[in-house]
């Protein structure tokens, strides 16, 4: 019976669904859940164990212990390599790679406008430059921009500002701000 719960679970059943196939099961449907061939008893029979050996923790038990172990692994195997992980429960699906926390960064932002048409996530680098107003670079890493980088662009992010305050699309900024 335990053979059975064993490769029914190895099989990915529920609880439930082992419950269902077990209740009231036979010795003939014990066995063929289990996997075991037909003419197994007879065959421990045959091999002189007792049944004292085959209940006690005796070499026979040993031996089927280690036969239903290999079993159980290549089965478990096997049914691994057919199971599509999206059709798992998240909390059984083990990731290909750990995420690091540049891929968080870097996959956090999302397309400010969706698109059907979208395929992949890029990175972008958002630099906020003045009150409401962010400057967002796709596909740069947030480690490109160095503060040499910074420095170069800040002129022409100032005149980008005062265009953008002169047109009133942003509030003017009091001198104590810098952008």
């Amino acid at each position: 019976q335990l053979v059975a719960i064993k490769k029914l679970q190895a099989r990915g059943a529920s609880l439930l669904d082992v419950q269902r196939a077990l209740a009231g099961a036979d010795d003939e449907t014990l066995n063929r859940l289990a996997g075991l061939p037909a003419d197994f008893w007879e065959s421990l029979a045959r091999s002189g164990a007792t049944q004292a050996e085959t209940t006690s923790g005796g070499g026979t038990v040993a031996k089927l212990s280690a036969v239903v172990r290999q079993e159980f692994a290549a089965e478990s195997k096997e049914a691994a390599a057919k199971v599509d992980p999206r059709a798992l429960p998240f909390w059984q699906v083990v990731p290909s790679r750990m995420p690091s926390a540049s891929d968080e960064f870097e996959t956090a932002a999302a397309p400010s406008v969706p698109s059907r048409q979208a395929k992949s996530v890029q990175a972008a680098a958002h630099l906020k430059v003045a009150p409401g107003v962010t400057l967002v670079l796709e596909g740069v890493r947030p480690e490109q921009l160095t503060p040499d980088v910074l420095c170069e662009v800040q002129p022409a992010v100032r005149a980008l500002l005062r265009s953008l305050q002169r047109h009133d699309v942003i509030p003017l900024q009091s001198d104590g701000e810098d952008s």
